[in-house]
């Protein structure tokens, strides 16, 4: 039976998952056309922001954990 692979797409857009399980990703709107954005909108778009529950079993599915 071959293996499986593990989706490269998902893999890239979740930043970190913690030790509870937890996965996190990055919020959107930093990676151009920021210029004209004050400090702290910036500053709020580097936070990660946790994954929805309703989400987490089918992209743990496709990252094959």
């Amino acid at each position: 039976m071959p293996k499986f692979k593990a989706k490269t797409t998902v893999k890239k857009r979740i930043s970190k998952i913690t030790k509870s399980g937890r996965l996190l990703r990055n919020k959107m709107s930093v990676r151009h056309l920021v210029r004209h954005k004050s400090k702290r909108a910036k500053q709020n778009r580097m936070s990660k922001q946790p994954i929805k529950l309703a989400d987490i079993k089918k992209i743990k599915q496709l990252l094959g954990i």
